[in-house]
């Protein structure tokens, strides 16, 4: 059902290693999104094959874009406490 990864929000959540995480994503979305960029630059728009392969570089550019965060942060809130109640918000 849910069988993606999320990095849960609590008192022991180290921020700083979550934003060197984000950079690393960032950098590797840059990178990726550059090469795509050079392909996109090389084709032909009087080509109906070349147009094709744009719009695909397209779609994949969008779907780049979503990978900047690999992990969805999961905030927790609640007790401890034997009996309480915790909610968890995605």
């Amino acid at each position: 059902m849910n069988n993606f990864v999320t990095a849960i929000v609590d008192e022991n959540f180290d921020v700083h290693q979550r934003l060197a995480r984000l950079r690393e994503w960032q950098n590797e979305y840059f990178s990726e999104d550059e090469q795509l960029q050079v392909h996109l630059r090389q084709l032909d728009a009087s080509k109906p094959l070349d147009v094709q392969r744009a719009h695909q570089i397209g779609q994949l550019r969008r779907i780049l874009l979503l990978k900047q965060v690999r992990e969805p942060l999961e905030v927790v809130i609640g007790s401890d406490l034997t009996g309480s109640r915790q909610w968890s918000v995605r």
